[in-house]
């Protein structure tokens, strides 16, 4: 209130925080295949667009061993901002930037190949982390009295812990698979063709599984027969195919020297005993093949190759124009499901047959002889020839 007083008045400007942001994107290409197949790995790392600030000191790690990959070469920088260093040791692949300002990336690429013994049908990850600071180096004489007057790193050790959070990872997976293909490769008549099948006639279906280098335990193929088909007893063949070796703790005598180029011309001639009986229409039928083991470990592919008859029965629903699909499964450690085949058809035929009658007078006399006539002819929906016509 005195006449000279002065009002004092406390500016508080506002200060935005502008921090680094980091993403990391890996690919696997191809992302399926075994340990003979080199498969190619690209990162890219990428800085977060403005108005994030640059990422300084950025360093990437793919650790490959210890995730069932081995490291095969390439490595190269793809596409982007150069890397300051790039290098692979011990099987860890790294690369490190100084900096990578906003929207900035960088792709790098090397190959792998997944390491031998692992079990049909599992996926396998691999990730790689990229960490970067907030300031290229550490800030000196900012404050003496304040420990936290640091730079925010990407590790929780350093002075900050938890706040150094300047951490981002990327993964991609890799599946040791198997190939299943099923066909129809004949049938027991003659006057049926393709995949046209009458009743009582029996079909050969042929499996044809395509099997990665691996060690596998309780190795099942199982074919899912639809009602209206029933599994031969005793008609079952099996080849196990490879260049050196392939071989089943539960079959003997069936390896047959051979790879992709040849495997259609396998006629396979080893028995195999069907599981799973009695069988009766729709019955399953499974194939044991225990231990399964494909050591050969070369850029060409491994086969099972199964053949065998089913009956196509005399009952209700197995009808003219039906169609009976089935697939085959393919399982380790006897229940785990690692794939199932596409649907294979086959169309029942019926012959439909109609009787005409006729005479060849309507209106006879006393004592006149007269001729009766019987044509027997297919109907129109008729699809199979007849036999035994009584």
């Amino acid at each position: 209130t005195a006449p000279n007083a002065q009002q004092l008045v406390t500016l508080s400007p506002l200060v935005t925080i502008r921090e680094p942001s980091i993403s990391v994107n890996k690919t696997f290409t191809p992302s399926s295949g075994d340990s003979a197949t080199a498969t190619r790995v690209r990162i890219t790392v990428t800085a977060g667009s403005a108005p994030r600030s640059p990422a300084y000191n950025v360093a990437l790690s793919d650790v490959l061993s210890s995730t069932n990959f081995d490291y095969q070469g390439n490595l190269s920088h793809f596409s982007g901002v150069a890397p300051d260093s790039l290098n692979e040791s011990s099987g860890t692949v790294s690369a490190t930037w100084a900096q990578l300002n906003p929207g900035q990336s960088s792709s790098i690429e090397f190959d792998v190949r997944l390491q031998t013994g692992l079990p049909i049908g599992t996926t396998h990850s691999n990730t790689a982390t990229a960490t970067w600071m907030s300031y290229p180096t550490a800030p000196t004489g900012v404050d003496t009295y304040n420990s936290l007057a640091v730079r925010r790193t990407g590790n929780t050790s350093d002075i900050g812990g938890s706040a150094n959070n300047y951490s981002s990872n990327g993964s991609a997976n890799f599946s040791n698979t198997a190939g299943l293909s099923k066909s129809v490769i004949s049938t027991s008549h003659a006057h049926t063709s393709a995949s046209n099948v009458a009743i009582g006639e029996s079909v050969r279906y042929r499996l044809t599984t395509t099997v990665p280098e691996s060690i596998t335990n309780g190795v099942i193929i199982r074919d899912q027969l639809p009602t209206g088909i029933r599994f031969i007893s005793g008609s079952a063949k099996v080849a196990l195919v490879a260049t050196t070796s392939l071989t089943s703790s539960t079959v003997s005598g069936a390896f047959v020297t051979g790879n992709e180029t040849t495997v259609n011309s396998i006629t396979p001639s080893v028995s195999i005993t069907g599981q799973g009986g009695p069988f009766v229409s729709g019955t399953d039928v499974d194939f044991d093949f225990g231990t399964l083991t494909n050591s050969d470990n070369d850029a060409d592919s491994e086969f099972i190759v199964i053949e065998f008859d089913a009956l196509i029965l005399n009952e209700a629903g197995v009808i003219n124009g039906s169609s009976l699909g089935n697939t085959y499964q393919l399982f380790r450690n006897t229940s785990t499901l690692i794939s199932t085949s596409i649907n294979v058809d086959v169309a029942v035929v019926e012959p439909r047959l109609v009787v005409a009658k006729s005479v060849d007078n309507l209106l006879p006399n006393y004592g006149n002889q007269i001729q009766y006539s019987l044509n027997i002819d297919h109907a129109l929906v008729s699809s199979a020839d007849a036999f035994d016509l009584t």
